[in-house]
């Protein structure tokens, strides 16, 4: 075997290097409304303290029903 032999075919160098190839700085992403709502339901990417809302159909106004404890003691 060649001791000078190497896998591979030697490249020229250029302006790209490999983190802006993976990961650019200049591309341009505008978040609009539908971009966040697509992200909402692919990556579960809601804003800090943002209600997730699944659609679910209530048989009551989740806006004014709450769960948990109540104040009123429900005896058996």
């Amino acid at each position: 075997m060649d001791k000078n032999f190497s896998y591979g075919n030697a490249t020229s160098f250029n302006d790209y290097v490999a983190k802006d190839v993976i990961a650019p700085n200049d591309f341009p992403i505008e978040n609009t409304k539908e971009i966040k709502e697509l992200y909402k339901g692919t990556h579960g990417n809601y804003e800090a303290g943002e209600q997730v809302k699944r659609k679910y159909v209530w048989l009551f106004d989740p806006a004014t029903h709450v769960f948990g404890k109540s104040e009123k003691l429900v005896e058996d």
